[in-house]
């Protein structure tokens, strides 16, 4: 075998395991994460099964200075800070909303929110409107 085909058979197997390589993380990619995503989501969502009100304590709002794909004025971001209380202690946490407009939510809305039972520091907050059923 001369030098030149061996280089050729290396160069081949280093190609061959790059592609094997790029598949398999397209397939992970594509396919395995966001089934392990939507399952985690799930999993909270069944964890989340208490039940108590709040409000939003604070609403605040980021636009990206970048121009984004097609000429916008950047991405809008925003954040909303919300107050709950279980078994009488004070709860605050906050959540993060990208590519709205604050959903004209104000500051003193009133909120459902769900919470893990076993760590009420695990929460998300939900309008009213939208009917949730804490843990479904």
């Amino acid at each position: 075998m001369t030098t030149k085909s061996k280089l050729i058979l290396i160069f081949g197997l280093i190609f061959t395991g790059m592609f094997v390589f790029i598949i398999g993380l397209g397939i992970f990619t594509f396919f395995v994460f966001p089934q392990m995503s939507a399952r985690r989501f799930v999993e909270l969502n069944q964890k989340r099964s208490g039940e108590t009100s709040g409000t939003i304590t604070s609403v605040s709002q980021y636009r990206s200075s970048s121009s984004g794909k097609y000429g916008g004025s950047g991405y809008l971001s925003s954040t909303y800070i919300y107050q709950y209380v279980v078994n009488g202690v004070t709860y605050n946490a906050d959540k993060q909303s990208a590519g709205r407009d604050g959903d004209g939510k104000k500051q003193g809305l009133r909120v459902k929110i769900c919470f893990d039972p076993s760590d009420p520091k695990s929460s998300e907050f939900y309008y009213l409107e939208d009917n949730k059923i804490c843990g479904k």
